[in-house]
């Protein structure tokens, strides 16, 4: 196996100015317009499978041609959050188990006997995160630069707009949009963006159900940046603040 399906597998999991997006204002004191109020509390590890559903490769090579591997590879294993910033998935590649470990910005990813490790410092647009299952988290906040872009309704859910991005000391122009549901504090929709700035990909996260006292999406649909449906992944099994230890993370 070429050295370049593990970068593949790296890049499992999921961008300065942005497209308009029309937002309606909020009444004052509607919504919170600082977005660390939208991390679920509470949360302090999370573990759930994640399982690809129907995918449709012609439109995913237009996100990019490595698309659908990273998707149906992220969509079929498990996935482990420890609080601040240790994320653990493990899936196969070709039929070969693989496991990614991020800790801060290092990122580790063994797939079959292939191991490598690098830092995502200066690229934290590559670094995986809860937002690939639709929460936020104090880590990934204390990087991005987030600013209030109104409300907007998702599937007739009232949601706070958000506009995320990286200092320029960084050297990462990507940037991602979010419509994120107050009451829930679940992310509804997410948009990324390219380092150029045009629309990647869209994540659509659907109804979202309490899961021990944590808020959850157990579908999560993408698409291309042409509106055409990409694929599906299912959220199961979800399991919270069970008091994960370090050691799955090493």
């Amino acid at each position: 196996m070429k050295l370049n399906n593990a970068g593949v597998w790296l890049a499992a999991a999921a961008l300065l100015f942005a497209p308009a997006v029309v937002c309606a204002a909020p009444p004052n004191g509607a919504v919170s317009r600082d977005i660390r109020d939208y991390v679920q509390p509470g949360l302090q590890d999370l573990s759930l499978t994640l399982r690809t559903g129907r995918y449709d490769s012609k439109a995913g090579d237009k996100i990019s041609t490595e698309f659908g591997r990273t998707f149906q590879l992220s969509g079929n294993g498990g996935l482990h959050y420890k609080q601040p910033s240790e994320i653990r998935l493990d899936g196969k590649l070709h039929g070969l188990n693989g496991t990614l470990i991020m800790n801060g910005f290092s990122r580790r990813v063994s797939v079959g006997w292939l191991h490598k490790s690098q830092d995502e410092t200066l690229a934290p647009g590559k670094v995986t995160s809860l937002l690939d299952v639709g929460l936020l988290n104090g880590f990934y906040l204390s990087y991005a630069t987030a600013q209030f872009r109104g409300t907007q309704a998702i599937d007739g859910t009232p949601c706070t707009v958000f506009r995320l991005s990286y200092p320029a000391r960084l050297r990462d122009t990507s940037f991602r949009l979010l419509w994120i549901d107050p009451r829930t504090r679940t992310i509804r929709r997410r948009e990324e963006h390219s380092q150029d700035g045009t629309l990647h990909a869209v994540y659509s996260f659907r109804r979202p159900v309490l899961v021990s006292g944590v808020w959850l999406s157990p579908e999560v649909d993408a698409a291309n940046a042409q509106g055409e449906f990409v694929g599906r992944t299912f959220i199961q099994n979800a399991r919270m603040n069970t008091g994960l230890t370090d050691t799955l993370f090493h």
